[in-house]
């Protein structure tokens, strides 16, 4: 099994609190320099969006993207959880002036898709984004979409592969079962119906591991801080916690017994134990998140625990085509329902002042849709054109010296102006049997 140390996502996106927020810094001045070397756009500094206000946006956007691909294109957590990494990852080296969130946002999700093999065309998901933001029809459409993805791609390294706590989490409470440091009360009677395999006791904790990287993790900049496996361990001790402190709502998880330190003391030793605690009070520091960023986990357990129905019914598709055209019309009006209920009103507000800033705020270099960028563009593909053709004269030129250098009679010999000619042609393919 390869080691976490050894994975492109050690090596390009891990990062100290400090080197995190010095790339975006140094990202928000690049592209500020960049705008105001414009001269004839005549803008002030003062009229850009502020480093704080670039991030709060992009912070907006993170939301969306869950929005857009969970409860708008119903696709599954994982692509969801995917979608959103990529999303983060794409802004340590861009702003919100350079490249529009929305449009990164349905590309990182159109990426997500491809990647988890989960077909989904991108014409699908530019009607999704237009629909529930017709403000911006402009700005994201199908082609855009696809020509985002090479730039996403060339942004995020190619590298692809998410590794996510989820799965160590899982693989540490089934070792802890098995060891017994997740075990039944020996003094309290439980239904045996719920006790007769392993992994239903498992799965109940892991949903809420699942609960709190869904509400909190995923959405922080803690995917980018930590190692995956640490913070498997603290959204178990979290958890571990949270059973002391909220009986009502851990009943049945209380009949158990869950000792985490002990589990790391005797398997890991104690100055692995030392080091995790102190990763826990890092951890702690940048837990909390706004409240507009937080999520409805309920309704995405909901979602997830359905997601085999739906596939099914998805396959029954064409044979009950004007049924699920209905259920879809209702899943649309319920999804504007859910969108106004994304963020609060003064949110919303929020998020549309924010947007006309940055409207005022583009970076042409970099906006597809500027004048600046298009001639650009088109001025490469002329210096690509011209370099190209004078790449093949050069070429031409010194074949053509070679080959007179090498037929030239040497001195002392004689050769008339036929047979050079002839073996000249010869040698470059044109003589004729």
């Amino acid at each position: 099994m390869i080691q976490f140390n050894q994975t492109s996502q050690f090596k390009n996106w891990f990062f100290t609190n400090s080197q995190l927020e010095n790339l975006r810094k140094k990202t928000y001045e690049n592209s500020i320099k960049e705008i105001l070397s414009l001269t004839e756009l005549e803008k002030n500094k003062e009229e850009l969006i502020t480093f704080e206000e670039n991030q709060e946006l992009i912070n907006y956007y993170q939301k969306i993207t869950y929005f857009l691909c969970f409860e708008a294109a119903k696709l599954s957590r994982k692509i969801t959880q995917t979608a959103l990494i990529y999303f983060k990852r794409f802004y340590l080296n861009s702003t919100a002036m350079d490249h529009d969130p929305l449009i990164v946002s349905i590309a990182a999700i159109f990426l997500a898709a491809k990647v988890e093999d989960k077909q989904q065309h991108s014409n699908l998901l530019s009607e999704i984004a237009n629909y529930h933001f017709p403000n911006l029809k402009k700005i994201c459409s199908n082609e855009q979409i696809l020509s985002y993805e090479i730039i996403l791609l060339d942004s995020l390294k190619f590298d692809l592969l998410v590794y996510f706590p989820l799965r160590s989490a899982f693989g540490f409470l089934s070792d802890m079962f098995s060891k017994s440091y997740l075990s039944l009360k020996s003094q309290i009677e439980m239904d045996i119906e719920n006790l007769d395999k392993k992994n239903q006791i498992v799965i109940m904790f892991y949903n809420h591991c699942k609960e709190i990287f869904a509400q909190q993790i995923i959405m922080s900049d803690l995917v980018l801080l930590f190692n995956p496996a640490h913070l498997a361990l603290f959204i178990i001790h979290l958890i571990e916690k949270n059973m002391k402190e909220d009986q009502n709502k851990f009943q049945k998880e209380n009949q158990f017994n869950l000792n985490l330190n002990q589990y790391i003391l005797d398997i890991f030793g104690q100055d692995f134990f030392n080091q995790i605690q102190q990763i826990f009070l890092d951890i702690e520091k940048f837990f909390d998140i706004p409240d507009y960023l937080k999520i409805d986990y309920q309704k995405m357990n909901e979602r997830n625990e359905n997601e085999n129905e739906n596939e099914n019914q998805n396959q029954n598709q064409n044979q009950n085509q004007n049924q699920n055209q209905n259920q879809n019309q209702n899943e649309n009006d319920s999804i504007e329902k859910i969108l106004e209920n994304l963020f609060t009103k003064e949110q919303w507000e929020r998020h549309n002042f924010l947007r006309i800033k940055l409207e005022k705020s583009r970076n042409p270099f970099k906006d597809p849709n500027s004048e600046i960028f298009q001639k650009m563009k088109e001025k490469e593909k002329l210096e690509k054109m011209e370099k190209s053709k004078s790449k093949f004269q050069k070429m031409a030129e010194k074949e053509e010296r070679e080959l007179k250098e090498f037929f030239q009679p040497k001195e002392g010999e004689k050769e008339d102006d036929e047979d050079f000619e002839l073996k000249f042609q010869f040698k470059r393919g044109r003589t004729q049997k």
